[in-house]
């Protein structure tokens, strides 16, 4: 405890980085999860069934996703 009180600063020079770390790359990380299970909003992440890359499919598997998708690349390369 005396290393603590008497090294303060440099636990401070660890914690900062430490919790920046923690909260912006590897929290939202945890949202990627949401992609390959069932959603339910206000519940668990972990709770829900695993359904793979079905959403992936369904979400390029629509024709609104090329339209999306064109208009996108065209203005993004195209002018």
């Amino acid at each position: 405890m005396k290393s603590i009180k008497k090294y303060w600063q440099l636990y401070l020079i660890v914690a900062i980085p430490t919790v920046y770390l923690l909260v912006f790359r590897y929290i939202p990380m945890l949202g990627n999860v949401i992609a390959f299970r069932t959603y339910l909003p206000g519940g668990s992440v972990f709770g829900q069934d695993w359904v793979g890359l079905r959403y992936f499919q369904m979400f390029i598997g629509d024709a609104t996703f090329w339209k999306f998708f064109l208009t996108h690349f065209l203005l993004g390369f195209g002018h």
